[in-house]
C-alpha cells in the first residue's frame, strides 16, 4: 500500500510563509542550498523531533495559480494539542479561519484554516471522549 511520506507547501511569498509556519507550529525550516524548478526559494521543513518524528516537507515558490473557486490539491491535517490556541495563533500570524471548530464524536475536534498564502489546512485535536 502506498503511503504519504512527504509534503510540499507552495507560497507566493515564501519568507512570509516560512515565518507563519515557524511561529504557529514551531516547525524547523531552513533554506536549501540549491535551486529547484528554476528558483532558489526552496526550504526544507522538519515537523517533528527525534522523540516525536513528523512528516518531512518543503516550502517553495508557487509557479502558477489555478483559477478556481474549488480546493485544488491535498489538504494537510496538523495535529494539535490545544486547538483553540492554534486557531488563535493562525489568525495572529496572518492566516484565517475557514470554519469554526467542530466536534467529531469519539474522535476530537477539527477546524479548517488558511495560511498566509491561501493554502487550506486542518487543525485536529484528538480526544476519543469528545461528544
Amino acid at each position: 500500500m502506498a503511503r504519504i511520506v512527504y509534503f510540499t507547501i507552495q507560497a507566493d511569498d515564501v519568507l512570509r510563509a516560512v515565518d507563519f509556519y515557524q511561529k504557529v507550529f514551531g516547525w524547523h525550516i531552513e533554506k536549501w542550498g540549491g535551486e529547484w524548478g528554476g528558483s532558489d526559494e526552496f526550504y526544507l521543513i522538519e515537523t517533528g523531533t527525534e522523540d516525536e518524528p513528523g512528516l518531512p516537507g518543503t516550502l517553495m515558490k508557487r509557479h502558477a495559480k489555478v483559477d478556481s473557486q474549488l480546493l485544488n490539491g491535498f489538504m494537510c491535517g496538523i495535529e494539535s494539542s490545544a486547538i483553540d490556541d492554534d486557531m488563535a495563533a493562525v489568525v495572529a500570524n496572518g492566516g484565517s479561519l475557514v470554519s469554526p471548530k467542530v466536534t467529531i464524536p469519539g474522535v476530537g475536534w477539527v477546524a479548517y484554516c488558511c495560511d498566509t498564502e491561501g493554502n487550506f489546512l486542518e487543525l485536529r485535536q484528538m480526544d476519543p471522549e469528545a461528544a
